[in-house]
């Protein structure tokens, strides 16, 4: 349910995404517990718009699977560059690509983060990090 909410949201079915997704937090219980912070990040971000709350979960996602990657990628990229913490914000994306040298959006999100900050040196050298390792990305 959760990532077929993803993936229509991200086709532009918002009406479609919002009721997968709703069905996935109401269902939440029977997933995983990856799974559930991921749906309650969703919610948070999507129905609630509660993005101190997103980003806490994010954090106690993080702490609960502290190697995977993705959980510092998404505090960066959901959570943080939303509340225009940026810095901290790339932190988080060095502590993804220190977990996991080809994660993508990792790069994305630190070079984005850099825009935003104003470093396009420091953007331009994570692009080229990315393309180094043969990263590609819209």
């Amino acid at each position: 349910m959760r990532r077929s909410g993803s993936a229509t949201a991200t086709l532009g079915e918002s009406a479609l995404a919002r009721q997968s997704l709703q069905k996935a937090y109401q269902l939440r219980n029977r997933a995983s517990d990856a799974e559930r912070f991921f749906i309650d990040t969703l919610r948070d971000r999507d129905f609630t718009g509660n993005l101190e709350r997103e980003r806490r979960t994010l954090e106690t996602w993080a702490e609960s699977y502290p190697r995977d990657a993705r959980r510092h990628t998404l505090i960066a990229g959901l959570a943080l560059m939303s509340t225009g913490q940026h810095e901290l914000a790339i932190a988080e994306t060095e502590k993804a690509i220190a977990l996991d040298p080809d994660s993508n959006p990792a790069y994305a999100n630190r070079a984005f983060n850099q825009l935003l900050l104003n470093r396009l040196d420091d953007a331009l050298l994570t692009v080229r990090l990315a393309a180094e390792r043969k990263l590609e990305s819209a």
